[in-house]
C-alpha cells in the first residue's frame, strides 16, 4: 500500500500492475500557496476541478478515497489526512519537514507561469524552499526522489502551447531557467536526477495529462 502525502496529504497505493517495488511508497507534495496543491488533491479525490482560487490558511481534514491512474494501471488510496498551508513561515516549514521525513518521493509544486516570466517573488520563494529541502535531505542523508511539478502553464502565452509533440522541448527550456537550475542544484548533487513535469489543471484533459505525467515519472527508477 502506498501513501502519498500532499503539503499534507497521504495517498496509499493499493494496486499496482507492471510496476515493481512501488506498493507501500509514500509521496509528499510540497509547494508555495497558489501552486495547485489543493486543486491536485481535489482532482485526485473527486475527479473534479476546483473553482476560484482559495488559499489553504489552516490545516483542513481530508476524508479517504481512491483514484486510478489509467496510463500505468496504478490505484491509489487517499488516507484520511490534512491539507496544510503553503505559506513560507517557520511553522509551515516545520510541518513540511514532518511530511518530507516520512516520504519516499516528493512532488515539489512551482508556479511555472510565474517562473517562466521571472517573477521575483516566485523565484525567490522557490530557491528558499529548495534550500530548506536540501538541508532536510542532508540532515539524515536521505535518498528521496524529488520531482519538480510546474503548474499554471495555461496562464503563459508560450507555455500554454505545450502539447504531446513539443513537451520535451519546453521542458528543456524550462530546465534552462536560472531559478530552476539553482533549485535542482539544491535538490540533488546530480541535477539531472530531479525530473521536471509541466502542465496545468485548467480543464479535465490538461489535469488528466499532468496527473499521468507525474505518476509515470514517479514510477521511473532514476534516483541516485
Amino acid at each position: 500500500m502506498w501513501p502519498l502525502i500532499v503539503p499534507g496529504i497521504i495517498l496509499t497505493v493499493v494496486s499496482v500492475l507492471l510496476i515493481k517495488n512501488f506498493e507501500g511508497k509514500k509521496i509528499a507534495v510540497l509547494g508555495a500557496s497558489a501552486t495547485g496543491k489543493t486543486t491536485f488533491l481535489f482532482y485526485m479525490k473527486y475527479s473534479k476541478l476546483l473553482g476560484p482560487y482559495r488559499a489553504t490558511q489552516v490545516a483542513e481534514k481530508i476524508a479517504s478515497s481512491t483514484v486510478h491512474i489509467r496510463d500505468i494501471d496504478l490505484t491509489i488510496s487517499i488516507s484520511k489526512t490534512v491539507d496544510l498551508s503553503g505559506g513560507g513561515t517557520d511553522q509551515v516549514y516545520n510541518e513540511w519537514k514532518n511530511l518530507f521525513d516520512q516520504a519516499d518521493i516528493v512532488f515539489y509544486f512551482v508556479h511555472a507561469g510565474k517562473i517562466w516570466e521571472r517573477d521575483k517573488d516566485s523565484c525567490d520563494r522557490v530557491i528558499k524552499d529548495c534550500k530548506k529541502i536540501r538541508d532536510w535531505h542532508k540532515e539524515k542523508s536521505f535518498n528521496k526522489k524529488i520531482i519538480i511539478v510546474g503548474t499554471h502553464c495555461d496562464i503563459n502565452p508560450e507555455l500554454k502551447q505545450i502539447n504531446d509533440n513539443n513537451f520535451d522541448q519546453y521542458t528543456r527550456r524550462f530546465e534552462e531557467l536560472e531559478t530552476i537550475q539553482e533549485a535542482r542544484l539544491n535538490l540533488h548533487t546530480a541535477p539531472s536526477y530531479v525530473p521536471i513535469v509541466l502542465g496545468s489543471f485548467v480543464d479535465y484533459d490538461s489535469a488528466e495529462k499532468l496527473l499521468n505525467r507525474m505518476f509515470i515519472e514517479a514510477t521511473k527508477n532514476n534516483t541516485r
